[in-house]
């Protein structure tokens, strides 16, 4: 019997995925002439992303969209314990306009701002200010063409 000494997440997780993949490699025997991907490789991309030509104009969304609306956080308070891994917060949004009306299901977008001098240092820390307005050009590995999944439009 093996004596499990490592009770946090990770240690559990381990050792019951180990578990995991012995009942399945059971139950569903690879292919005779396959063998499984090791651990330590790397599994190729399904996407490469690049910086496109520097002659290249960025896409201006315009944010917020239409009909969406300004609010204040008025409350952001952790509901978990301190020590727990999660960190889920009680967060309290106040809209400037009154007449807004939403129910239990309802779905908020948020767009948050950040201050042009704390992007400035942050692109500056990590050298990316030559680059930081050069649009990225992402393109599938499977057929070298540039993707548009709703995610990057």
């Amino acid at each position: 019997m093996k004596v499990v000494s490592d009770f946090s997440t990770d240690g559990t997780f381990l050792e019951w995925s180990a578990r995991l993949w012995q009942v399945l490699e059971k139950l569903f025997p690879m292919p005779l002439g396959m063998t499984p991907v090791p651990e330590d490789k790397l599994l190729p991309p399904r996407y490469s992303v690049s910086l496109e030509t520097k002659d290249t104009i960025a896409n201006q969304l315009d944010l917020p969209p239409p009909n969406s609306f300004l609010c204040t956080v008025t409350q952001n308070k952790r509901i978990t314990a301190q020590g727990h891994w999660q960190d889920v917060r009680h967060i309290i949004l106040k809209a400037q306009d009154p007449s807004i009306h939403y129910e239990p299901g309802d779905i908020a977008v948020l767009y948050p701002k950040n201050p042009k001098e704390e992007v400035d240092i942050f692109l500056d820390t990590l050298h990316w200010t030559d680059v930081a307005d050069i649009p990225l050009q992402v393109t599938s590995s499977s057929t070298g063409k540039s993707p548009s999944p709703p995610f990057l439009l």
